[in-house]
């Protein structure tokens, strides 16, 4: 299709959004005065009504260069180029220039003239679609282009090669043929580079190659194309927060928060809260975890708060008072897998390591520790407790990274699947000097949600390992579990896991007096909460 009648709406089009820009002066950079820019500005004008476009193009590009906010130059400068019939830069621009406004119909509609010029039709046809949902005075307007992209596209062929290529990706994926897959993505990005599906497709992509910093690149591509994906703002939340840019994380986060998808909406606010509690200054964390185990038939009750305080908002590191209390139905130790400390009470100071935006955190801690039960092993009623324990956990939404993950190859894409995951390894000197390492992961899938209460089923698989060789700290669980939470916005879970276990590396202090596996069902009530006092 001829461009010409499109070039002619590209002037009234700017000339609007240029007096909506002039409204309040650019943002300027160090390098340069307001008087040197504006003096800038007023040249690149006057060599416009001389009609010296190539030379304005050069004078607004120093402007962009001293001042890259500057709306009003970005935009003079993309009307320049489509006068020029420099399509790449003015879509580079027009980009730029959309990434603060996104939900600018003019804006839109320029981005789908420069789209068609170059080629691409589908990502034309997308613009013209965005435009067309806002009421106002280019609607109609918007309408009649979607229409016509729509018939060059059928004409063309283009969407149905793209959908092949597409397909063709999506069935490589299926067979576990990831490199293909991708270049099959990458051609249908070629033919059309403003297809947001490939963008979020090949950032997904880049999630699992574990390269974050592509992924965000994608994925911003993909927010730009389609402002109004509420999934793409808050798979970036998740990014960012990876990238520990707290800043941008806590942005893309507050962009959906008021989400009409329940779903999304909860994710959003959850993720708000794990980025400012970074900021927080004095805060008291609990965490309770009773629960009750059918192959010792031993239930055992375990608590412990922490009152923090953090020098400043930005800090990587905080102080903390701790107190623990442990005990068991049984009154005894050394039976259960994965005991805290039975019978026991706590006090400690310590010091905790997390820089913002990091779920990993190194802790150093000295107490005292009451024994409420004594022993051969404590035969004391006190004794000094010293423990220095990393720890990391993550969460993943839509793809399972655990047990199921690999049964099923990482392939398996439900926008209801989770994976929970928890790894710690600390020195311990109350267990003899012992150096315990934990790994938990949940494989997951939620069953019901209705924005108040959650339902899921999960496979749990837990691995313990410690340098003593002890048989309860040497071993493996697999099996199957089902949580109900009760109210989203208060940490409580109920959990019933059916498990099989298996000792593994066991000659220590300890013998084992159970035989090489187990099976087992567990009862667990879980809460966590942080109350703040100063941020």
């Amino acid at each position: 299709m001829a461009a010409g009648p499109r070039l002619r709406l590209a002037a009234p089009l700017l000339q609007a959004a240029l007096l909506a820009a002039c409204a309040a002066p650019p943002r300027l950079a160090q390098r340069a005065s307001p008087e040197a820019v504006w003096f800038e500005m007023d040249r690149a004008y006057s060599l416009l009504r001389e009609n010296k476009r190539a030379e304005a193009a050069a004078v607004l590009r120093r402007v962009l260069e001293d001042d890259p906010a500057n709306r009003q130059a970005r935009l003079e400068l993309a009307y320049v180029c489509i006068q020029l019939r420099d399509w790449k830069e003015a879509l580079r621009q027009l980009d730029r220039a959309i990434e603060n406004d996104p939900d600018d119909p003019r804006l839109r509609m320029e981005l789908g003239y420069v789209r068609e010029a170059l080629g691409q039709e589908s990502a034309a046809a997308d613009e013209f679609s965005m435009a067309a949902r806002r009421p106002g005075e280019l609607q109609a307007q918007a309408r009649e282009a979607l229409a016509r992209s729509k018939a060059s596209l059928k004409a063309s062929g283009l969407e149905n090669r793209q959908l092949n290529l597409l397909d063709a990706g999506y069935d490589k994926l299926r067979q576990g043929d990831r490199a293909a897959a991708r270049k099959d993505f990458e051609s249908a990005l070629a033919d059309d580079p403003g297809r947001a599906e490939i963008l979020k497709q090949l950032g997904y992509m880049s999630i699992e190659d574990d390269d974050p910093a592509a992924a965000a690149a994608r994925f911003e591509g993909a927010r730009r194309l389609a402002p109004l994906d509420e999934t793409i703002a808050l798979e970036l939340g998740y990014i960012y927060h990876n990238l520990h840019n707290d800043e941008k994380a806590e942005r893309c986060f507050r962009s959906v928060e008021n989400s009409p998808d329940t779903m999304i909406r909860d994710a959003a606010r959850a993720g708000l809260m794990t980025v400012r509690a970074r900021k927080q200054r004095l805060f008291l964390d609990i965490y309770a975890g009773p629960f009750h185990d059918t192959r010792f038939n031993n239930t055992i009750g375990s608590a412990e708060a922490q009152l923090g305080a953090r020098p400043g908002p930005r800090w990587p590191l905080h102080f903390y008072m701790g107190g623990r209390v442990s005990r068991d139905s049984r009154s005894r130790s050394g039976t259960e897998p994965q005991i805290f400390s039975d019978q026991t009470a706590m006090l400690g100071w310590g010091v905790k390591l997390q820089p913002p935006g990091w779920n990993a955190n190194l802790l150093a801690e000295a107490g005292i520790a009451w024994n409420l039960m004594r022993d051969a092993s404590h035969p004391r009623a006190r004794e000094a407790d010293y423990r220095v324990v990393w720890g990391d956990s993550r969460y993943w939404d839509g793809r399972w990274h655990g047990p199921l993950g690999l049964l099923t190859l990482g392939q398996v894409r439900l926008r209801k699947a989770y994976t929970d995951a928890g790894v710690s390894a600390g020195y311990y000197s109350r267990y003899h000097d012992n150096v315990i390492a934990y790994l938990q992961l949940q494989d997951g899938v939620k069953l019901w949600y209705d924005g108040i209460s959650a339902l899921s089923l999960f496979a749990p698989c837990n691995v313990v390992k410690d340098s003593k060789r002890d048989f309860f700290n040497n071993l493996a669980e697999l099996g199957a579990g089902l949580e109900y939470q009760p109210r989203i916005r208060i940490n409580l879970r109920l959990r019933v896991e059916a498990l099989r276990g298996f000792y593994f590396g066991i000659a220590g202090r300890d013998p084992n007096p159970y035989g090489s596996g187990y099976y087992n069902l567990r009862f667990l009530l879980v809460y966590s909460g942080r109350t703040v006092f100063l941020e």
